[in-house]
């Protein structure tokens, strides 16, 4: 027991370790223990107990400190006087509020939740502050002031490796301005936008040819079929409206950017070839790593390959640029009477020229201009690498073409076949219009000016889509010099308030998705009612059938956004997120 009890035993009043060896611990001896005792001193403790409670205390301090400098930073605000939204972390922002939710929801979520009576408030992703603005007049005037954009580097990189560090959308300053004004000028001839009305129309009519044919494949097929019976169902293809809207589309642009329209070939095969299926990979994949910058998955370099999504984006990536760099090839290797053909008027049969011989030329022009103000600012435009630009560019047109394109007239679509009273006045419309046009002169040729001019009410249904489904959810804006927002005036201004000046350097945010479904901008937001944009004029008077429909905006003083609306709407006007449907073709459509 003694052993037991006094080995390894402290004594702290002392300041020593007391130790006892077993050996010398019998009976006759015990009554001599503390003679016996090997006495260690810990010194080392008295040398470095106050140390240890400075460090301690140190320590705490620093915890203490750190905890409010973490507080500190999460409650502060990227501007004093607009409100920011709950939930900021002191490293990631309000980023974790909306990982893994839809783009939508993650705009409703940031700019709706804590915006003040005006629209405004702020918030973080990361260390980047943002500002967001709901009214329409503060978007107007954020959207007018000198500005540059900036992506964070994630999505930068993101952007980089599909279109190229070249895109329209990357460029910065004089570079930006540069290419901006080249494309311009691609644009600007009236014989290009001519010719691609006539593509437009050249496509759909291939498009309505193929599907003619189908059906009566799908006729002949199905009498076979149901020889035995009576009587039959109509033929009919079921196909989705948005697979026909992206072969319609890329056929367009493969005739308008390339002048060729087998480049493609969607629209007589009835489905998407080789390189509108890359164009169509490449999209789905940017748009899954924006909507989640922050997964592994996405995270991972896609120059090593690696995971099955790489390795296909890599091939993809490599046959549209191949292709583009054939292209451009091309075009160089064509004689140069042949690329100036349509600059004589002696040739009236001569083609016009299509987006990308237009856009080489505008770079060689700009390169080329005797307007240059002194050697130094057409040197740069020298050193810049010609077929690479042009090549980031074309690739950028073409998406941009693409998708925002495909997406406006699928849901206009969708919500014209959703309201049966729009579709009426609409195809009446066209028939009146088009009617009008042939009677007015059999033998002269379509004016495709005075018809699109005169598809009011088909124009208003088109901005009303546009609305409720804008294929750009944002935009943004770097302020290069200090801006005071608009003056809050009628029933917005519900509370006094301050004029708000942003100071330069500031990122405004303006959420186009959430923008044009709040309530302070658009009565019954929700609802699709082209009657915002126009209005019906003259009633049922045969005088006025030429022109029954015309802008509001034309003729009344009141803006666009407070149309007259019913204070109740049905179920059935509010838009959510829809499944798009397939379309039924049949032999009478």
């Amino acid at each position: 027991v003694s052993s037991f009890f006094f080995d390894g035993s402290v004594d702290f009043s002392s300041g020593y370790f007391t130790t006892i060896k077993p050996s010398t611990m019998d009976g006759s001896t015990a009554s001599s223990f503390f003679n016996s005792t090997e006495m260690i001193p810990w010194s080392w403790l008295d040398a470095w107990w106050p140390w240890l409670m400075a460090l301690g205390c140190v320590g705490g301090c620093c915890c203490w400190v750190w905890k409010r400098i973490i507080q500190a930073l999460s409650a502060q605000r990227p501007h004093p006087q607009i409100p920011m939204a709950p939930g900021n972390h002191w490293f990631w922002g309000h980023l974790r509020l909306v990982a893994g939710i839809p783009f939508q929801d993650s705009l409703q979520r940031l700019t709706q939740t804590a915006d003040n009576d005006h629209g405004r408030c702020s918030y973080f992703i990361g260390s980047q502050a943002y500002i967001s603005v709901l009214r329409w007049q503060d978007a107007q005037a954020i959207l007018h002031v000198e500005f540059t954009r900036s992506y964070p580097q994630l999505i930068e990189r993101y952007i980089t490796n599909v279109f190229g560090k070249y895109s329209i959308g990357l460029l910065r300053e004089r570079v930006w301005k540069y290419e901006r004004s080249a494309i311009l000028r691609s644009l600007a001839p009236h014989d290009f936008l001519r010719a691609s009305r006539q593509s437009i129309r050249h496509v759909t009519q291939t498009m309505v040819q193929t599907l003619k044919q189908r059906i009566a494949l799908s006729s002949s097929s199905s009498s076979s079929i149901t020889a035995t019976t009576d009587e039959s169902p109509p033929p009919f293809l079921e196909l989705p409206v948005e697979h026909l809207i992206k072969m319609i589309t890329v056929d367009i642009l493969g005739l308008t950017i390339f002048d060729d329209d087998r480049l493609f070939d969607c629209c007589r095969q009835l489905q998407l070839s080789s390189l509108a299926q890359a164009f169509e990979n490449l999209g789905t994949d940017l748009n899954r790593r924006l909507s989640a910058p922050l997964d592994p998955r996405n995270l991972w370099p896609r120059t090593f390959g690696g995971t099955p999504d790489n390795r296909r984006f890599l091939q993809d990536r490599a046959l549209l640029q191949s292709f583009l760099q054939r292209m451009i090839q091309q075009r160089q290797q064509e004689p140069q009477e042949r690329r100036q053909s349509d600059n004589n008027g002696n040739n009236n049969n001569s083609k016009s020229k299509d987006f990308l011989t237009l856009l080489m030329e505008a770079h060689d022009d700009e390169i080329n201009s005797k307007s240059s103000s002194s050697s130094s600012s057409s040197s740069w435009k020298a050193e810049l690498p010609l077929d690479q630009i042009i090549k980031d560019v074309t690739l950028s047109i073409l998406f941009a073409g693409f998708d925002t394109t495909t997406i406006t007239l699928t849901y206009t679509l969708y919500l014209i076949s959703r309201h049966p009273p729009v579709e009426a006045n609409c195809l009446e419309e066209i028939r009146r219009v088009v009617q009008d046009q042939h009677q007015a002169d059999d033998n002269h040729e379509d004016n495709d000016d005075d018809i699109t001019q005169r598809l009011v009410y088909l124009r208003g249904v088109i901005r009303e889509a546009l609305r409720l489904y804008p294929p750009a959810y944002t935009t943004s804006r770097n302020l290069q010099k200090d801006q005071t927002l608009p003056p809050v005036t009628g029933n917005y201004n519900k509370t006094k308030e301050t004029i708000i000046t942003l100071p330069k350097g500031c990122t405004v945010l303006v959420p186009i998705w959430s923008l044009q479904r709040h309530e302070c901008n658009f009565p019954d937001p929700l609802s699709f009612r082209p009657d915002r944009w126009v209005k019906k004029r003259g009633g049922d008077n045969p005088q006025h059938q030429q022109s029954c429909w015309v802008e509001r905006y034309a003729e009344d003083e009141e803006p666009i956004t407070s149309s007259s609306s019913s204070s109740s709407s049905s179920s059935s006007s509010k838009i959510s997120s829809p499944m798009l449907p397939s379309i039924s073709l049949t032999r009478s459509s």
